[in-house]
């Protein structure tokens, strides 16, 4: 890995504003990846405090968000569980020239284009979307989804043309905005109240 990164001028800089100058080795891309994964706190979202019993803490339009992402739209199929994944890879018919899972299973004609299922916390906080960053929004991944992807023998059967009204379109938006905390943890008083909240969301 530092062989491939040293090879790539952008990562050189990078490494270089952060490390000073000297060769890309192992320890600093350890020291890195450390770095990021612990800013991947997460806080409580209004989705959480609503699971656990504040009935005002959803709109009445991500409420409805939520019984279509549940129920006719179907993405808890996949979406599913605390993270909102389950997981798995699936082919949700992007345009694109990676084969995803296909490069390590290249006999399995299911896991062409296959990609994990992404998780939905703070999904507004992380464009653009899809595993290339091809759509820029949620209204267009919403689009993307309703339209039922590119047709091809690895195409999910889980993706399927979907008749959404624009309200319900509205409505799926607002339930995935609930899914962004609101607040981070800024000390053990939190965390602890945080851990409660989160221990409730997880119980089946």
């Amino acid at each position: 890995m530092p062989s491939e990164l040293s090879n790539d001028s952008t990562y050189r800089l990078k490494f270089a504003t952060a490390f000073g100058e000297g060769p890309i080795t192992i320890d600093k891309v350890t020291q890195s990846l450390g770095v990021y994964v612990r800013t991947l706190t997460l806080g409580i979202s209004p989705f959480d405090r609503w699971v656990a019993g504040d009935a005002d803490a959803l709109s009445a339009s991500a409420k409805s968000g939520y019984e279509t992402f549940s129920g006719k739209a179907g993405c808890s199929q996949n979406h599913s569980g605390w993270r909102f994944s389950d997981q798995k890879f699936y082919d949700v018919g992007i345009e694109s020239a990676d084969i995803g899972r296909g490069r390590i299973k290249p006999k399995d004609a299911a896991m062409q284009h296959a990609f994990v299922t992404p998780s939905l916390r703070n999904v507004t906080a992380r464009s653009p979307y899809m595993h290339n960053g091809s759509i820029q929004t949620l209204d267009a991944v919403v689009d993307h989804h309703a339209s039922g992807g590119i047709p091809r023998p690895s195409l999910s059967n889980q993706v399927q043309p979907l008749a959404l009204s624009d309200q319900e379109k509205v409505n799926l938006i607002e339930f995935l905005k609930s899914l962004t905390d609101d607040k981070r943890i800024t000390n053990r008083h939190q965390v602890s109240d945080d851990t409660q909240i989160l221990d409730k969301v997880s119980q089946p």
